[in-house]
Order: structure tokens, then sequence, then C-alpha cells
């Protein structure tokens, strides 16, 4: 691209959104609907998933691209169809709200043992780690994360590999989008 690289320009329209926000609050639900953004690109390595992850790409597709896996990713990803996007509040419960910001170091830990253990096969560590996903996050307020958590648990199996790893990536997307918002 002419003025700046893809990863920049989604660096920029995430930073955007999140000052649309409000001086230091991330997008809420039912306020701001951050673009859904797919990185199309030659790169394929696992390290470049996660950098487009961490630039806040939704998903990453690799060249060359089929006609029917870039409408299946534009449908997954679009507005209509969307994970949940938004900042999390942090929970009315003081006990609980204390505990989350430890919950979701963990659960970033876990997203790194998890890619790890895809890449050596060890399904049956992938497995365990997705099941416990699924049992705490709605505990913590975080459905989404139970969901991905049973979805992974699921898909966890050597004949599934490259799916179990597209649920790797929404949910380094996922907890890539979590901003806990300051009750005041």
């Amino acid at each position: 691209m002419p003025v700046m690289d893809g990863l920049s320009a989604t660096r920029t329209i995430r930073q955007r959104e999140r000052e649309r926000g409000g001086s230091a609050v991330p997008i809420v639900a039912g306020s701001i609907i951050p673009v859904p953004i797919i990185a199309l690109t030659a790169h394929a390595r696992q390290q470049d998933v996660e950098i487009s992850e961490e630039a806040g790409c939704d998903f990453h597709l690799s060249k060359p691209i089929s006609k029917r896996t870039l409408v299946e990713a534009i449908e997954k990803f679009g507005r209509k169809n969307r994970l949940t996007p938004a900042a999390i509040l942090a929970s009315e419960d003081d006990e609980i709200a204390q505990l989350i910001p430890g919950y979701l170091a963990g659960r970033h830990e876990d997203l790194g043992k998890m890619r790890a253990m895809l890449e050596e096969s060890d399904f049956e560590g992938l497995r365990v780690l997705s099941h416990n996903l699924k049992g705490s996050g709605e505990s913590y307020g975080f459905p989404e994360l139970s969901r991905l958590g049973r979805d992974l648990e699921k898909s966890t199996n050597p004949i599934n590999a490259a799916g179990t790893g597209e649920l790797l990536a929404q949910l380094g997307a996922y907890l890539g989008r979590i901003e806990l918002v300051p009750r005041g």
C-alpha cells in the first residue's frame, strides 16, 4: 500500500476506535463496533499470524486464497456474525473484579501453551486446556471464552489440526480485544 502497510493501517484503525470511545475508555458493547479486519497476505508462518493478531486483525488468510475461503471469512467476521468485539466491563462483584486481570493473564499464557501444543501435536494437553477454558470463561464474565473453549475441545484432534489453528487464532484475536474498563 502506498501510504502505510496493512499492519500499520490496522493499528491506526484500532487506535482511533479506542479514542472514539472517550479518553481512556475502550470499546464497550453497544457503543462502538470495531471494523472487522482480515489480513490477506503471502506470509503464512505462525509468527505472521500472531503479528496480525497483535496488530488487531480479526483473522489471517495466507495466499493463495480461494474465493470460497475469502467469502467464508467475510461471512464469519462480518458485522452480522462477528465475535463479541467489545471490551469487558469489570464485574460488579468486587471480589471477582479483582481476580479478572490475573485470570486474563493466565489465558494469554495458556494461549501460548496451546499454540506450542498444536505444533507438537500434543492434542491431549490441548484438549485439557480447552476444557478448562470452557469451564472458566463464563464464571469470570467472558462467555465468548467458554464458547471458544468448547469449540476447541471438540476440534482438538490430528484430523482437524487446521481447524484447531483457526480457533486458536480467534482466541488470540478475542483476548487481544479485551480491555477492562474501570468502574467509576
